[in-house]
Parts: structure tokens; sequence; C-alpha cells
């Protein structure tokens, strides 16, 4: 999982040709470890067709603005729109069933 930040993030994760999902956390929040853990098993497997990626939202504004107060929060977004979001901590298969969306399996 690559990290953004609010100078990139538009250019990397929502102007991109690949859909996006962005793992939106602060270290310090419940659950940050688990779900990095889970989120780079499933980049293995759908990271041919998404985007991975991190942001700290203690670094960054981008989360303010997307309306994003609880974390950690995942958001996901293709051809700049955004598809769906997690503001709670998601299991594997609600994430699978966004990425399977996102990917066109099904």
């Amino acid at each position: 999982m690559r990290e953004i930040g609010d100078e990139n993030f538009y250019k990397e994760a929502i102007d991109s040709e690949v859909p996006s999902l962005i793992f939106i956390s602060k270290k310090e929040a419940s659950g940050h470890k688990e779900l990095v853990s889970m989120l780079e098993e499933l980049e293995k497997e759908y990271g041919d067709c998404v985007n991975f990626y991190y942001m700290d939202a203690s670094k960054n504004t981008t989360p303010e603005d997307l309306g994003i107060n609880t974390f950690p929060a995942i958001v996901y977004f293709r051809e700049t729109m955004e598809v769906d979001r997690h503001i709670y901590i998601p299991s594997r298969e609600d994430i699978v069933s966004v990425l399977k969306r996102l990917c066109n399996r099904g």
C-alpha cells in the first residue's frame, strides 16, 4: 500500500484510470493494525485491478474534506467518482464485495 497525502491525492487516487481504495486512518486508531494486515493481503489478490493507498489522517486535511472524522475509514473511487465507503471496521467480506465490483469480478 502506497502512502499518499493531500498534495497527490487527486492525481494519484481520484484522477487515475485504475480504481482506487484509500485507507484513511491514524496509526493509534482502534483496528488500524488489523486492517493494514487485511488490506496488504487483499492487495496481493486485487492489486492488478485496484490501486491501494494509505492516508495518515493526522497529517492531511483530505479526510475532513471528504466528511470523514472517524477512523479507520476506507473510500473507493472509480473514474473520479466515489463508489463506496466504510466508516467502520469492515469485515473482509465487506471489502471483497466492493473490490469485486471495482474489478468486474462478479
